[in-house]
Parts: structure tokens; C-alpha cells; sequence
């Protein structure tokens, strides 16, 4: 029961988590922070990560209902990106904060991944996520 719950309430739940909320004080955020916070859904940003590098490089494909993407702020920033990849595949304990700060960077059309936006915007995105994501 407390998954079904979690999952319709997920996006308060995130919502409240990447506030601060103290996962611990709540059986729903700390199930919330667990999913959050597993090897899968770690692993699945971060292949994400490396697919935005990737396709940063290839040819632009025309006719494609794609969001485009901020092509040169991905190469530009590319080394920080790289390296919140691999520490969020490390094994080491990261925060829910960091995790939806990535996710959010990945999946959010408003993203400096997808909109234009002034230089250096991805990266300091990319910075604020992975200070996130180790924060102790």
C-alpha cells in the first residue's frame, strides 16, 4: 500500500524533496528517497547524461519532433557533465535534491540543456546539481 501511495503522490513528494525536506520524517519521502536514490535510477540518469554528450556531437537530424538541444553549452560543459555521470553511478551515497536536480535538467523542455540561454548556463546548472547530489 505505502508503494501505491507514493506513487500517486509522487510529484509532491519529489516537489517536497527538492526543497529539503527530511526524508526521514516520513515513511512516503524516505520510500520517495529510497526509489530515488537506487542504482537503477541512478544508472538510468547518468546514461542519460552520456547519450546528451553523445548525440552533442553528432550530425543535426532534420524533421525531428525532438526538443533540440543546446548543442554547443553540452560541449561546452561536457567535462562537468561527464563527471556528475560517474559520480552518480559511484557507489557512494547521494541526495534526493541532487537526484531531481538532474532528472530535472534531463526531462524539462525549460532545461539550459534545451532552451537558449545566456553562456555558461548549463554548466552552472550542471555545478549546482552535482553540489546537490553530494551534499552532506
Amino acid at each position: 500500500m505505502l508503494r501505491v501511495r507514493v506513487w500517486l503522490h509522487r510529484r509532491a513528494l519529489d516537489r517536497a524533496l527538492a526543497e529539503g525536506a527530511d526524508a526521514t520524517s516520513d515513511p512516503q519521502l524516505a520510500h520517495r528517497a529510497a526509489r530515488l536514490t537506487s542504482p537503477r535510477c541512478r544508472r538510468s540518469l547518468a546514461s542519460g547524461l552520456h547519450r546528451m554528450i553523445r548525440e552533442a556531437y553528432e550530425p543535426v537530424r532534420p524533421l525531428t519532433s525532438a526538443v533540440p538541444m543546446q548543442r554547443r553549452e553540452v560541449r561546452a560543459a561536457r567535462d562537468r557533465i561527464e563527471q556528475l555521470a560517474q559520480d552518480l553511478t559511484a557507489p557512494d551515497e547521494v541526495q534526493p535534491r541532487g537526484v531531481l536536480l538532474v532528472h530535472d535538467l534531463l526531462t524539462h523542455g525549460d532545461s539550459p540543456f534545451f532552451m537558449p540561454s545566456p553562456d555558461g548556463s548549463l554548466d552552472a546548472a550542471v555545478r549546482h546539481a552535482h553540489a546537490a547530489l553530494l551534499m552532506r
